[in-house]
């Protein structure tokens, strides 16, 4: 004999069908809402950094960890889809909610194409990065 086709969760799944839409229903509504807070906050830094023109929210895809970029439309070799600029990382609710993945996370991402045409080394740019920290941040806050 086969395989049965279905498992016990499905099967219990398909037994509350009616119930399980609704909760998916629901899901996808508390998707759209979390999506809307990152709207919120992007506009408001828009507001408040007018010169950040260039966003990237895909915070709820499933494809992606979840993330927020910020940068300039004018920043070299800049990508409509992923400018280079500041980003959050680790932001989709799954990831959020599962203690297994990382926290979220904060970069500057330069894109190598950037960095190739100026001849610089990673290493250096994280050094004058870090050592222009220090100057807004407490080593507290570098850490």
């Amino acid at each position: 004999m086969a395989d049965k086709l279905l498992n016990e969760a499905e099967i219990l799944l398909l037994q509350n069908w009616h119930d399980a839409r609704q909760l998916e229903k629901t899901l996808e509504e508390v998707r759209k809402k979390y999506t809307g807070i990152f709207e919120l906050v992007a506009d408001r830094l828009a507001v408040l950094h007018p010169e950040l023109d260039a966003k990237r929210l895909i915070v709820t895809q499933f494809w992606g960890s979840g993330s927020l970029g910020f940068g300039k439309k004018i920043w070299p070799e800049g990508d409509s889809q992923f400018p280079p600029g500041f980003w959050m990382d680790q932001l989709r609710l799954e990831r959020l909610s599962d203690t297994e993945h990382p926290e979220p996370g904060l970069s500057i991402w330069i894109p190598q194409k950037a960095i190739k045409k100026i001849g610089v080394q990673h290493s250096a740019i994280g050094e004058v990065l870090l050592e222009g920290a220090k100057d807004v941040y407490s080593p507290e806050e570098i850490q």
